[in-house]
């Protein structure tokens, strides 16, 4: 796992913008502690910084194929790169280490850009091809692994594995906030991909690269893997779920150094922790979250009897609601985007807690309830359409949310699938508009897919959840908060193959969205867990929510008054006035606030709990006064 950036230009580089990607580098420590590489051309300059899993003291980065001509730096873990070594080195490839990363520089030398094709794992890549003079950069196809990047007038096209690290290259650019992404984010909680908070500034969609070269950085991102692209798969799908679970978790636990796993008690983590201990004994390690008072979202006694069950050490911290306030600036700049999901600061613990016990890789059972219906309002409205579109069409309800048009197409519009988002979108236009009522912003392009009348709902909606809500929330979250310990978190539920496998027998005709709460993914493994435990609800590393919201809210409402939001003309004031501390959209101004001050104002997380703290004590002198 590491962190990567650079630079191509148009022009040869000065050694004042190599010296800038030296910077931006150096930003990306926490990604990568253990060390760093750097490229140097005409044209091109890129870094990386390395946190070592896959051979410690050999696969140094940047690696290149036999001649030298092709270097890649790699942010994340290609899973199958044993595999793919065999095969290369029968071809007659030479390596020069045993790392992971080496493979796709000599894929790149057989294929080209197909290789991506070939790559099992979570990745965002740079490979400089230094005989084209072309540079790709590519991401995995869920989206697990980041890359921001940003064209500049100047003819330089910047990147980096991280926003904080980009904003080092970029900032003579100053490019303006975006006031769509504003909008987008308080209505969602987090701003879809590609956009970003930074008019310019886009995310690298997953599943996508680009290719830009010396005399043409113009180039768009393209797609090289789709989801609804994914071809038919027949037999027996419990078999074939279990048998791809099994891989998933035995590749994704090929490390040189110690892993853990991040235990909640729910049925996703107890089942990546069970198939992994039984490709690895004896060497797993679990870790978990708990909130003081025990109160009746505290998981850890469920989680501990999983490991129990399983014989893995177990390790827990209790959350207490102070320790949440005094760590929600670290917090909120660890995320780099804005997202208001409360159930980061558990991932940010547990990363945190598996850090401390010396263990650098943390499997998660992340992107279950995604792909297996663990969703009831998903699965809801799936069941709901099914019966009736080969038919008559959707009901009238479920037209209106969808939006059915004449012509055979509807449109699934995200902010129209559940009552808490339309809710949203609606207070989010009310918070930008004008005083004449106006909303003076452009509107905001809505997130949807399109379907015929007569096709089933279920893999166009699974699909928009998952380039939504699980890229942009959950994904991005979760690896922001991990690496900021110098964790490298990995989900073997979002295997790219057992994602194939299960979306392509639904197109064969399974439908298991009208089968019990993830039917498919119990029937799986359901000899290697107690059966009470399969039949728990859906929990996660979740607070208490409200007790929470109103804690934070409370300490570091007074920001708001005058603050970064009001003085740049963002929110009206009248509008923060009268904004209601512990609700959904307070916690998520309130977080927007704290963020504008810290990637735009360039504030610390230490100088905001100053600027919070002094006022509670003018507060607190005035009232005995």
């Amino acid at each position: 796992m590491c962190g990567i950036t650079g630079l191509i230009s148009s022009n040869p580089l000065t050694e004042r913008e190599r010296a800038t990607v030296s910077t931006m580098n150096q930003a990306l420590v926490n990604r990568g502690p253990d060390s760093q590489g750097v490229i140097n051309d005409k044209h091109v300059a890129l870094a990386m910084r390395r946190l070592s899993i896959i051979d410690v003291v050999g696969g140094q980065q940047p690696l290149y194929n036999e001649t030298g001509t092709v270097a890649v730096v790699c942010n994340g873990e290609i899973y199958n790169y044993l595999e793919l070594r065999q095969e290369l080195i029968r071809k007659g490839h030479r390596f020069s280490s045993k790392s992971d990363v080496e493979v796709i520089a000599h894929l790149y030398e057989d294929m080209g850009v197909e290789f991506l094709g070939a790559l099992r794992g979570m990745f965002s890549i740079a490979l400089w091809d230094a005989e084209k003079k072309r540079l790709v950069l590519a991401r995995d196809r869920m989206g697990e692994k980041p890359l921001y990047w940003y064209k500049d007038p100047c003819g330089h096209l910047w990147f980096s594995s991280e926003m904080k690290s980009l904003l080092k290259g970029i900032s003579g650019y100053e490019p303006p906030l975006s006031r769509s992404a504003i909008q987008l984010f308080l209505t969602y909680q987090y701003i879809p991909e590609p956009h970003t908070m930074f008019e310019g500034v886009r995310k690298l969609s997953a599943g996508h690269f680009l290719s830009v070269s010396v005399d043409q950085l113009d180039s768009q991102p393209q797609s090289y893997w789709r989801y609804l692209s994914i071809p038919e798969r027949e037999g027996d799908p419990v078999q074939l779920v279990r048998e791809e679970l099994d891989t998933a978790c035995r590749i994704m636990g090929r490390s040189d150094v110690p892993i853990g796993v991040a235990l909640s008690g729910g049925i996703d983590s107890a089942v990546v922790a069970a198939l992994s201990a039984r490709s690895y004994p004896g060497t797993l390690q679990a870790f978990s979250v708990g909130y003081r008072g025990r109160p009746g979202m505290d998981e850890r006694k469920r989680a501990e009897e999983v490991a129990d069950f399983l014989k893995i050490p177990f390790y827990d911290v209790e959350l207490a609601e102070d320790d949440f306030v005094r760590t929600f600036p670290r917090l909120v700049w660890a995320m780099d985007d804005p997202i208001a999901d409360i159930a980061g600061y558990g991932y940010y613990a547990v990363s945190a807690l598996a850090r401390e016990h010396g263990v650098p890789v943390l499997l998660s059972g992340l992107g279950g309830d995604e792909l297996f219906w663990g969703y009831s309002w998903i699965r809801d409205l799936v069941w709901e359409n099914e019966p009736r579109s080969r038919f008559r069409g959707a009901p009238q309800w479920l037209q209106k949310i969808i939006g059915a048009r004449p012509e055979g197409h509807r449109r699934l519009m995200l902010s129209r699938l559940h009552k808490d988002l339309e809710k949203a979108r609606a207070m989010s236009r009310e918070l930008l508009s004008s005083d004449s009522g106006s909303c003076p912003f452009p509107e905001v392009s809505e997130e949807w897919v399109q379907c015929d009348n007569e096709e089933s709902i279920a893999l166009p909606l699974s699909q928009l959840l998952n380039q939504t809500w699980l890229v942009s929330n959950c994904l991005a979250l979760a690896d922001r908060v991990s690496m900021t310990h110098s964790v490298e978190m990995r989900l073997p539920l979002l295997d790219s193959n057992l994602i194939e496998l299960v979306v392509g027998l639904r197109k064969n005709g399974m439908r298991d969205w009208v089968k019990p709460h993830k039917w498919l993914l119990v029937e799986a493994v359901k000899d290697m867990l107690p059966p009470d435990l399969l039949g728990r609800p859906k929990q996660g590393f979740t607070p208490p929510v409200q007790e929470w919201y109103g804690a934070v809210c409370r300490h570091y409402g007074c920001l708001l008054q005058s603050g970064s939001l009001v003085t740049r003309g963002l929110i009206q004031k009248k509008h923060v006035e009268n904004y209601i501390p512990g609700t959904p959209i307070g916690y998520k101004l309130l977080l927007l606030e704290i963020w504008c001050r810290l990637f735009v104002e360039e504030q610390t997380p230490e100088e905001v709990v100053e600027q919070a703290d002094a006022f509670s004590a003018r507060s607190y002198r005035a009232v005995e006064a």
